[in-house]
């Protein structure tokens, strides 16, 4: 598909988007409502099972929404993009491809509507992660063409959620059980390496030439389609950035006390 004739499909009117809708977004709803049915087993088995209140409840249903997306995230994407020759962002999706993309859309959706349930916690940066990520992967739906670049940026995020969301469920239960608190002891440097290896030393440098690319040498995106697309992978990178500075800011100060109690006690 040329970008004339992406172009054409973005600017179609109403009527053909409605056409299309049954074959682009089949699966949409389904994902949907299979992530509304876990969340909602979730938050009972957690609420009752564990004794949390409601909204400590809702954050590990949230979780275990954001493991199930993860990890199948990572594994269906592995291979779609082992067999690349060369990465083209703006391919057309294959079926596959627009499948994943609608899984991932589908979890967004879920994930914001019950962040804004009264008794759910009010996470004000991961819904702003949510509706970016929501809306590049909606682009890629609208148009047809970039599932394969929605899919590269799901895998290098997604791949270190499984041990932040290990390291939330711990946090959350590490008073009441002895053993939740070592693993939460332990998580803790685990998912801060992990997270500033995928997400900066790694993260950076991918991005920069993933950004160039989807700018310059994506031209079956629409401009309209592609600038946003864009700002959006940017927003979400700086966001990586500040998380990052966050998670390394404790590890800091503590080998920065170390150091200053060390040259004292030489002194």
């Amino acid at each position: 598909m040329d970008g004339l004739g992406v172009l054409e499909r973005a600017l179609a009117p109403p009527e053909v988007w409605l056409a299309s809708l049954g074959s682009q977004w089949s699966s949409l709803p389904s994902f949907i409502l299979f992530f509304g049915v876990l969340f909602a087993f979730a938050l009972v088995a957690w609420k009752f099972g564990a004794s949390l209140s409601w909204d400590q409840a809702a954050l590990l249903g949230s979780c275990t929404m954001s493991s199930v997306h993860a990890v199948w995230c990572c594994v269906a994407a592995w291979p779609e993009l082992a067999k690349l020759r060369h990465v083209q962002l703006d391919a057309v999706n294959t079926p596959s491809q627009s499948q994943l993309a609608q899984f991932s859309l589908a979890y967004m959706v879920a994930d914001v509507l019950f962040y804004l349930v009264p008794f759910t916690p009010g996470d004000f940066m991961f819904l702003v992660h949510h509706c970016i990520s929501g809306f590049y992967v909606l682009g890629t739906l609208c148009t047809g063409v970039g599932a394969v670049s929605s899919m590269i940026m799901f895998f290098l995020g997604e791949v270190t959620s499984p041990l932040l969301n290990a390291f939330t469920f711990m946090g959350t239960l590490r008073q009441r059980s002895r053993t939740c608190f070592k693993l939460y002891e332990y998580l803790s440097p685990s998912f801060t390496a992990a997270f500033v290896l995928m997400r900066t030393l790694l993260g950076v440098p991918l991005i920069s030439w993933f950004l160039y690319t989807l700018i310059a040498r994506s031209p079956a995106i629409p401009l309209s389609w592609r600038i946003p697309m864009a700002a959006c992978v940017l927003v979400g990178i700086t966001g990586s950035q500040a998380w990052s500075a966050k998670l390394l800011a404790g590890p800091w100060a503590r080998l920065r006390a170390t150091w200053e109690l060390g040259t004292a006690k030489m002194d």
